[in-house]
């Protein structure tokens, strides 16, 4: 059963990765950390 959940997701991450985690949400998350290391750099 976990196995075939495992399958599922994996699936799903490979050929509809926008589903999941939306169209530009690498760019938002490369901002966010670019952001936090200026902020962290003053």
């Amino acid at each position: 059963m976990f196995w075939g959940v495992g399958l599922l997701i994996h699936a799903l991450t490979v050929y509809a990765p926008n589903f999941i985690m939306g169209k530009n949400w690498e760019a938002r998350k490369i901002k966010q950390f670019m952001e936090q290391d200026a902020k962290n750099n003053q």
